[in-house]
């Protein structure tokens, strides 16, 4: 289970906080989102998949029109 989605920190070293206060630490995930458009062309049965970085209306735009042109 990804720690950043439930809100917890895995803790690597000993902290030390003061009786009542919560240890806290900024959170710097080292991570990125990569999208999958999948796309079938129900005539000829080919496929394409591609990996976006974001989802946006302009990006499944583009990858649209790309599909569309290789077909």
């Amino acid at each position: 289970m990804d720690e950043h989605r439930i809100g917890l920190q895995p803790i690597t070293r000993p902290v030390w906080t003061p009786t009542g206060h919560p240890a806290t630490r900024p959170v710097e995930p080292r991570y990125e989102w990569l999208y999958l458009y999948a796309f079938v062309c129900p005539e000829s049965g080919a496929s394409q998949f591609w990996l976006v970085p974001e989802v946006t209306k302009r990006a499944y735009q583009l990858v649209v029109a790309a599909f569309a042109a290789s077909l």
